[in-house]
């Protein structure tokens, strides 16, 4: 749950509650918020998934009382195109039962049925939104091109390496980035099977016993997106002071090791590893 934003004004005072999740399988995002005034409630939702690489969908649906005003949004986004559809289902509490069973209710019934009945359709139609041969020859590019950069990095990677190990400082023992794995969550996310490995770019950036990426890392040198259109995970182990280390975080934090908090993670996430996924937990203490 997440308190924001929080404004207090002689015109419109409000507090906004917001819970947010995210399904890393489709990169689906759910929002419910609910904002509170002294004018009134306005509760909301809406959800936006990936439809295809470059092309993603989403609805909402809000309504604010005492108005009894209840409207559905539709959007697209294809490519650099936006597409926005708002329809006000009702503005009148004398209505609105109606309109919330025909226009909320019944359309959401009958839109589970068909995604059920109609699925493998569905499935198909998606794949008309992608060209999967060009795709893959720019992804074959970004590979070629990381692997060359890593190449070159290795030499430095590797002193860089010796030095740290001289004065037990950071020795990064495996790194790997891909995509997220849908059995993991935010708090432990968890390494699909569509990763790289990014041990040496990673101890080459390594300077005075200290790591800190705050940059995108898919744009790092020597990194490369191995799963366009998925959320993904950066897991790195390492040794700091010859005890053993390890922290997994979502794309969208910050690296920042050593951290006292991984001490002995990397031992004990062993119990929890299947060979393929590893699951560890990561905090901000």
């Amino acid at each position: 749950m997440d308190l924001s934003p929080f404004q207090l004004s002689p015109t419109n005072p409000h507090v906004r509650l917001v819970y947010f999740t995210r399904g890393p399988a489709s990169d689906a995002v759910t929002e419910m918020a609910c904002t509170i005034s002294p004018f009134g409630i306005a509760p909301s939702i809406q959800a936006e998934r990936r439809l295809s690489r470059f092309t993603r969908v989403g609805a909402s649906l809000a309504f604010a009382f005492p108005s009894c005003t209840l409207t559905a949004k539709f959007k697209a986004r294809a490519g650099g195109a936006s597409y926005e559809w708002s329809i006000v289902l009702c503005d009148d509490k004398d209505e609105f039962s109606r309109s919330a069973l025909f226009g909320v209710a019944l359309p959401y019934v009958a839109f589970q049925i068909g995604r059920v009945m109609f699925r493998p359709w569905l499935e198909r139609l998606t794949t008309l939104f992608d060209d999967p041969t060009a795709e893959a020859e720019v992804d074959a590019a970004k590979a070629e091109e990381s692997e060359r950069i890593i190449n070159l990095m290795k030499p430095t990677a590797e002193r860089i390496a010796r030095e740290e190990e001289e004065k037990k400082g950071i020795v990064i023992v495996e790194a790997k980035y891909g995509q997220t794995d849908p059995l993991g969550s935010r708090s432990y996310p968890v390494m699909g099977d569509r990763s790289i490995d990014v041990t040496v770019p990673l101890q080459s950036m390594v300077h005075d016993s200290q790591l800190r990426v705050f940059s995108v890392k898919s744009q790092l040198p020597g990194f490369h997106d191995p799963a366009p259109g998925f959320a993904k995970v950066l897991m790195v182990k390492y040794r700091f002071r010859d005890e053993p280390h390890a922290v997994c975080i979502p794309d969208d934090m910050p690296l920042t090791i050593p951290l006292r908090w991984a001490r002995n993670h990397w031992a004990e996430s062993s119990s929890i590893n299947d060979g393929k996924r590893t699951i560890i937990g990561y905090s901000n203490r």
